[in-house]
């Protein structure tokens, strides 16, 4: 990988991060009155929106569609469980920081 490609990948890295945190930031706008798990729940559901209108908006055919509906369902699984997977380990390590600091 070249300097160059490093540096578009870190733009892209920085360019994602700064999008999820502002979708974190309008999340915890809405702490403000409604439970937690009401926003989490309703995070997930429009995430799963955008996802879809992402796969369709990609395919004009429907039976291309059709094929593609399971890999896609396959893809966003597997991402999502990746990216929970991780965001608990660091609530993990948080928690358990905390606990050996008290």
């Amino acid at each position: 990988m070249s300097e160059n490609d490093t540096d578009t990948e870190e733009a892209r890295n920085r360019e994602f991060l700064m999008l999820a945190d502002q979708f974190i930031d309008l999340a915890n706008q809405k702490l403000d009155g409604h439970d937690p798990s009401m926003i989490s729940a309703a995070f997930m559901f429009a995430s799963s929106r955008f996802c879809a209108f992402s796969v369709a908006a990609q395919i004009d055919n429907p039976k291309e569609f059709e094929k593609e509906k399971g890999a896609a369902l396959e893809h966003y699984s597997g991402e999502y469980y990746n990216m929970l997977e991780q965001n608990l380990d660091r609530h993990d390590e948080l928690l358990n920081d905390a606990e050996s600091d008290s």
